[in-house]
């Protein structure tokens, strides 16, 4: 399964190199890959290093600056396998279609979006044609199982930061 991991800004430099924008919470969480993805073409990496919030890479076939305009603007994909996340963490894609609960086992919905903020994620849960969000926080998510599809909140917390939507 291929995951977006950001997005190809600029050239850098005379020799193909490229900067990609980096959609991970750090760019020190991609392994070390062999092939990246643009759309459906895969692009064997011949160098990548990490920055502070980005990435510097070069392809194979891609050795000059005229060559690497040409990706502006093209997203970048990697296998699951090659992106390691810490434990507490998931891809948003992995939450999305999950069914949440509260602890006293009231089923708030499922969750449709997950906005990301700077301060805390917030998702977005459809329950029939209505709809709420709440932040990601640590003292409000008592367990998240996403084989299962299922989040257990603490409904005392959850009562203090729920936003439900007005129709």
């Amino acid at each position: 399964m291929k995951i977006l991991i950001g997005k190809i800004v600029k050239a850098q430099g005379i020799k193909g190199e490229v900067k990609v924008e980096c959609y991970l919470d750090s760019p020190a969480v991609l392994k070390k890959p062999s092939v990246l993805y643009t759309g459906t073409k895969s692009q064997s990496v011949r160098n990548i290093r990490a920055a502070k919030d980005c990435w510097y890479m070069s392809f194979d076939g891609v050795n000059d600056r005229n060559t690497a305009e040409t990706l502006r603007g093209w997203e970048v994909y990697a296998l699951r396998s090659d992106v390691q996340i810490a434990d507490g963490s998931y891809f948003v894609q992995d939450v999305v279609g999950c069914d949440v609960f509260l602890d006293n086992g009231e089923k708030v919905g499922e969750v449709k979006e997950v906005l990301q903020y700077g301060s805390a994620d917030v998702y977005v849960v459809q329950n029939g044609k209505k709809s709420l969000s709440f932040p990601w926080l640590k003292n409000l998510v008592n367990k998240v199982d996403t084989e299962g599809k299922r989040i257990t909140l603490n409904a005392d917390r959850f009562s203090q930061v729920v936003v439900y939507d007005e129709d």
